[in-house]
């Protein structure tokens, strides 16, 4: 006889795979286009399930972006396991998420901005993670990779605000994501470095474009 407890399991590991179905096909098709008839025919599932489980396409939305952080996360923590190199691992994770962006369908984020609660919780994560971003540049400092005389808080800002710039819609459209990544994000962490900062930033592009 089946357990609470086993109930529960077995919830988890259908939403699981809802959650993960979903975000799959949102990257690859855009948001409009996925719609519940096709998640639950991919899963071989019912309709009704789906909707027992996500009360709407934005709740099971949400979810797929919880999910796309909690994934951040973890590959952070193994980058920050990996190095203790403020500037490379700064680049590291700018150049996966501008590659990331870059897999999206032109129209993902555009379609993003029309779901108010998945706002909503993407600047209520951005806020949680100030802090920490803001105590991860003051390593730099202590490295001597970047300036002394920064106000960091403002600097993580200007990061958020100049990917956010990148990743609009206008600009996606007329620019490749390499060409802005290298005229924003590279050339305002650049300034913000040391020599010896920006010399790790050179080495590390150099390092990358031979390979």
């Amino acid at each position: 006889m089946a357990t609470n407890a086993d109930n529960s399991a077995a919830r988890s590991e259908v939403k699981r795979r809802v959650i993960e179905a979903a975000a799959r096909a949102f990257q690859m098709k855009g948001i409009k286009d996925v719609t519940m008839d096709d998640l639950a025919h991919s899963l071989t599932m019912s309709k009704r399930t789906i909707y027992q489980l996500f009360a709407d396409k934005e709740e099971l939305l949400l979810e797929c972006m919880a999910y796309r952080e909690e994934r951040e996360r973890r590959s952070m923590a193994r980058a920050l396991a990996d190095t203790d190199n403020v500037i490379n691992l700064m680049l590291y994770v700018f150049e996966r998420r501008m590659r990331e962006a870059e897999e999206l369908p032109p129209q993902f984020l555009s379609e993003l901005k029309k779901y108010p609660r998945v706002m909503k919780f993407m600047r209520e994560r951005h806020n949680a993670q100030v802090e920490q971003g803001v105590a991860f540049l003051q390593r730099g400092k202590e490295q001597g990779l970047l300036r002394p005389d920064l106000n960091l808080r403002i600097v993580f800002e200007a990061m958020g605000a100049l990917m956010e710039f990148s990743m609009s819609d206008a600009m996606l459209a007329a620019h490749s994501l390499a060409e802005l990544s290298m005229n924003t994000l590279y050339v305002y962490l650049r300034g913000c470095a040391t020599p010896a900062g920006a010399r790790l930033m050179d080495d590390y592009w150099k390092a990358r474009a031979a390979q």
